[in-house]
């Protein structure tokens, strides 16, 4: 039996996002300290990340070497018991850019991370971001390896949605006989699927929050922990919670963020009303009656005074051309 813990993408970044009101460098860390020693716990033996550990492919020093002493050793200055792979991810290496130009690959050149096509130990091969990489997934890529597991960094999705020309659906993959479980990073969203040939498919999700989505806002951060035979037969599933993953309340700018939205929300309509007014009308009104009009229509739409006055001075300016 093995024992494997799968982490969706990390961001680890020392840039905090204007939208947070912690340091993000630390809550990552956090969150990937914990991860390890989640895995110490479980026994695993081994722990894969799915891709974007960084979120940049130069980070800044300081995220560099905490993330150096994280992979390390515990807490206590035990080393880990337990290998750690890594799949690139798009955020990693920029795209393109060789590793050795990037912050992932200092981890991977110290021996912190390792980075392989295929573990036989393990029965699983891996699939690196490429910019080609998901038309090779749906030209038959995952059909090359008869690993037990592929750990992936590509767009994969659980059904059809409303990205359905850049993703890949999962029940169109096609897949070796042998290969019984697909788990991708990439696409934030957690999700898993079965189809008909009893195949699987596992999105644990991101644990890296940067953006300010109701997807983040709404589900807890978790990893997937999985217990398999080397046949092929899956013998636990399980999603772990992080612990230190804090509640959005309490790390996001929730106030200035529904402010924000509701503000796009009246320009939008905002700028409806004034598509609304009859062309012919509108070329006959002096700029004067213009200005007004516009300063009534944002009055109405309860837009504050800067936003007026934005489109007010639009309107000045083509009207002077």
């Amino acid at each position: 039996m093995k024992k494997v813990l799968f982490i969706g993408d990390n961001h680890i970044s020392d840039k905090t996002p204007e939208n947070r009101t912690d340091n993000y460098l630390i809550a990552t860390i956090n969150k990937l300290k914990e991860c390890l020693n989640i895995a110490k716990e479980l026994k695993v033996d081994a722990i894969v990340f799915l891709g974007d550990f960084f979120d940049r492919r130069i980070e800044g020093p300081t995220a560099v070497n905490e993330s150096i002493k994280a992979l390390m050793s515990d807490d206590y200055g035990d080393s880990w018991p337990f290998p750690k792979y890594i799949v690139i991810g798009n955020h990693d290496i920029q795209s393109s850019f060789p590793l050795d130009h990037c912050s992932l690959g200092t981890l991977i050149n110290s021996g912190l991370l390792i980075k392989t096509d295929y573990e036989p130990d393990l029965g699983i091969a891996f699939a690196h971001f490429s910019n080609d990489l998901d038309a090779d997934i749906s030209k038959g890529l995952l059909t090359n390896n008869s690993a037990i597991i592929w750990a992936c960094h590509a767009s994969i999705s659980d059904k059809p949605g409303r990205l359905e020309e850049h993703m890949i659906v999962f029940s169109n993959i096609p897949l070796h006989p042998n290969n019984s479980i697909v788990i991708s990073g990439h696409i934030h969203h957690p999700m898993e699927c079965q189809r008909s040939d009893n195949k699987i498919f596992v999105n644990p999700g991101c644990i890296g929050r940067r953006a300010a989505t109701k997807d983040n806002f709404d589900r807890d951060l978790k990893v997937f922990y999985l217990e398999y035979e080397l046949d092929g037969t899956i013998l636990t599933k399980d999603y772990i919670i992080l612990e230190s993953a804090k509640n959005y309340k309490e790390v996001f700018k929730v106030e200035e963020i529904f402010a924000k939205k509701e503000e796009q929300k009246e320009v939008k309509e905002f700028i409806k009303q004034v598509a609304s007014i009859k062309a012919h009308n509108w070329m006959h009104n002096s700029i004067e009656d213009k200005l007004k009009a516009l300063r009534d229509l944002g009055k109405k739409s309860n837009l504050s005074d800067d936003i007026i006055d934005i489109a007010v001075e639009a309107v000045k300016t083509v009207g002077e051309q």
